[in-house]
């Protein structure tokens, strides 16, 4: 016979679930939680609780403790599960292999979920490989905190969040995404949310996709003919389609890497390094300097640079 206090937990949770939403974030290892016990609120080890599930326990914190993120750990056939509800932001650090491309995470590991208010517009819809954002997408950025790609994101149509090796996750809002491969959700996969109350923008985004997929079929790569898809710096995935017969900035090629192309080194040259202004050039390719800016005098590029001075 269930004790008044697990009935208690039920019914405050039943009220709760109304309103609960949530997002996956990861899944992580036991020493997860040697991280954030400084920050939990609370902590259900009972097998059988009204929060022992992948959706009662996010659920149980979110609505009844407050909390802006919970682990859970399903445990062995329900046995020595646990539910930590906690405001310790969890980083990448501790990240794993999942069960599938849902979000489920093998037995004696942890399930996280952020709680946050933005978690209630970015419905995570599932792990991918080779999502690409949308032309004119802001940069992607790095952070130790999930939270922070939820709410910068929140106004965006997509969240990709992915989880890395280290304390740092790798986030991208945009508001247009060719869809990847699913995959089991992992290090270095897209986690891939979806703001269901931005409808989609028409008739404008549904050629803009669809010239996007005709490119890439035709010349395997998502800008059009004559540009690349250059990286813009410090992003593993924010990219802007260059025209390098004439970008002063990317001269003959990127100057960092092409985007989806890893093999493929960066050959381009930056024509205003050393220039002064109104003093370079790119013509077809080639970096034409004819005016140094003070204190620096001409000198030759590497031989396997595509330059030259004037």
């Amino acid at each position: 016979m269930r004790s008044a206090a697990t009935l208690f937990l039920a019914a405050a949770l039943f009220v709760a679930r109304v309103r609960a939403d949530y997002a996956f974030v990861e899944c992580a290892d036991p020493l997860l939680i040697t991280s954030i016990l400084t920050g939990v609120v609370n902590i259900i080890l009972t097998a059988g609780s009204v929060a022992d599930s992948y959706t009662g326990c996010p659920t149980y914190c979110q609505g009844t403790q407050g909390t802006t993120y919970s682990a859970y750990q399903p445990g062995l056939f329900g046995l020595l599960s646990s539910c930590y509800c906690t405001n310790i932001q969890p980083t990448s650090l501790h990240a794993v292999a999942g069960s599938n491309s849902a979000g489920n995470c093998p037995s004696g590991t942890y399930q996280v979920n952020y709680l946050g208010p933005p978690a209630n517009l970015l419905d995570f819809t599932g792990c991918t490989t080779g999502g690409i954002p949308g032309s004119g997408s802001p940069a992607a950025f790095s952070t130790p905190n999930a939270d922070q790609c939820f709410t910068t994101c929140q106004t965006y149509k997509y969240l990709i969040l992915i989880p890395s090796s280290g304390p740092n996750f790798s986030c991208q809002c945009a508001n247009f995404l060719t869809p990847g491969s699913s995959a089991t959700c992992n290090v270095g996969v897209q986690n891939i949310y979806n703001n269901a109350a931005m409808a989609p923008s028409g008739g404008a985004r549904k050629r803009r996709n669809q010239e996007m997929q005709k490119r890439i079929a035709e010349n395997n790569s998502p800008c059009p003919r004559d540009t690349e898809a250059c990286l813009i710096p410090g992003s593993d995935h924010a990219w802007e389609c260059v025209d390098t017969s004439s970008d002063l900035e990317s001269c003959g090629g990127c100057v960092t890497a092409v985007f989806d192309q890893p093999h493929r080194n960066a050959t381009g040259v930056d024509c205003t390094i050393g220039a002064a202004v109104g003093g370079a050039s790119c013509s077809r390719g080639i970096c034409k300097q004819w005016r140094c800016t003070r204190g620096v005098v001409f000198t030759r590029f590497p031989a396997n640079a595509n330059a030259f001075f004037m």
